[in-house]
């Protein structure tokens, strides 16, 4: 890696310190990460503010990374289902090449140190990561996903809606107030099985129900217990997809604990509802226990047919409520480490932020970066013009 770039551990950094990108507009591109999703260099090109072209060759030029054109590479079918469609789609990353005990990955991002953790991890292989453009990595994951599958690599497949794991996620870890108490006590008593079987976690954006989802799955894992933690959107693909993949799936389930994330974002169309019916149906006839996170309450799911709507409404209630400002505050501490805000700017951060809790990891992303190097003083003022961004 030439020596300019090697000193910094994130290709965002890189942007904003070099100059390539202005720090109002780096504070945009990470609001709309955290509002929408994605990754940081998807928003930067969504918003116009770095083209495709330009970040590639950033990466080229600065960083030693190898770009692949995928519109003229033909891509190895039997490589791509190495990565299950869910990473492919978190990370915008496809799998090209196959070797004995290696991949070739084409990816937006290949500095994105989680995203080669986490290929690393359900691959098992030696990662070699290549850049290429995210609407040819995007073109690429929907043309050969949706194709059909021989039965190996609908093995491969029905475990794409799995949603990747935050070891950094647990319950332990979780800051608790009054917003979070009783959900965070359904939670343990859903792991242990005893007096909550069936678990709806509602709150709006940002309050914490992924975290709590995931700190559930945290604890089966450690107990041993068989569960699957998906994602609901990529349930309903797997079920307007080819029947096979369905039939798979459903297979894959059995006499597991079902953890579904995102579960309002479910699709309208009869498959996917009848296909989360029928998953339902069979946890329930066997005693099986289901966590649902979701942003609306049940009730207010538009799109649940009656069957659907019926089967999720004896869910026990883990309703989240929005986090007070010592929460905030304690949250804030906790990501800054050793960066310790005055007091009088942590009340200000939170005063200034809504519910959404990701406002306050995008700003203390921004604060770490600010003082990395002890260089800038975090001020009053400095944190206001931050802070303007969220409003």
């Amino acid at each position: 890696m030439p020596k300019t770039a090697a000193k910094y551990s994130t290709l965002g950094e890189f942007l904003l310190e070099e100059g390539y990108l202005k720090r109002p507009d780096y504070e945009k591109a990470l609001k709309r990460q955290w509002e929408k999703g994605g990754t940081l260099e998807e928003n930067l090109v969504d918003l116009g503010l770095l083209s495709e072209d330009d970040l590639i060759k950033l990466l080229v030029k600065h960083f030693g990374v190898h770009y692949l054109d995928l519109s003229r590479l033909e891509i190895d079918p039997e490589a791509v289902y190495h990565i299950p469609l869910r990473v492919a789609l978190t990370f915008k990353a496809i799998a090209v090449r196959k070797s004995k005990n290696s991949l070739a990955v084409a990816m937006a991002n290949p500095l994105d140190a989680r995203a080669l953790s986490e290929i690393k991890k359900v691959t098992d292989l030696r990662i070699y990561p290549f850049v290429s453009r995210i609407s040819d990595i995007e073109k690429a994951i929907s043309s050969i996903y949706s194709k059909n599958l021989d039965k190996r690599a609908r093995e491969d497949f029905v475990i794409s809606p799995r949603i990747p794991r935050d070891e950094g996620m647990n319950l332990d870890g979780f800051i608790e107030d009054d917003s979070n108490s009783l959900a965070l006590s359904m939670a343990k008593s859903f792991i242990e099985g005893k007096d909550v079987k069936y678990l709806a976690i509602v709150g709006e954006p940002g309050t914490g129900k992924t975290h709590i989802l995931q700190g559930i799955a945290g604890a089966l894992e450690e107990n041993n217990e068989p569960f699957e933690y998906l994602s609901v959107p990529i349930l309903t693909l797997t079920a307007e997809g080819q029947r096979s993949n369905a039939l798979a799936l459903l297979e894959a389930l059995e006499g597991k604990t079902m953890l579904l994330d995102d579960f309002d974002a479910i699709g309208e169309s009869r498959a996917s509802q009848s296909f989360l019916s029928l998953l339902l149906d069979r946890a329930l006839r066997d005693g099986r226990k289901v966590a649902l996170a979701t942003s609306k309450p049940l009730k207010n799911i538009e799109s649940l047919d009656p069957s659907l709507r019926a089967r999720v409404s004896g869910f026990v209630v883990a309703q989240l409520g929005s986090p007070s400002a010592e929460l905030k505050k304690k949250l804030l501490e906790k990501l800054l480490g050793k960066n310790k805000l005055a007091e009088d700017i942590e009340n200000l951060i939170a005063r200034n932020t809504s519910s959404n809790l990701r406002e306050i990891f995008a700003i203390a992303q921004q604060l770490k970066a600010l003082s990395r190097n002890g260089e800038v003083e975090i001020t009053l003022g400095l944190v206001e013009q931050i802070l303007s961004n969220f409003r």
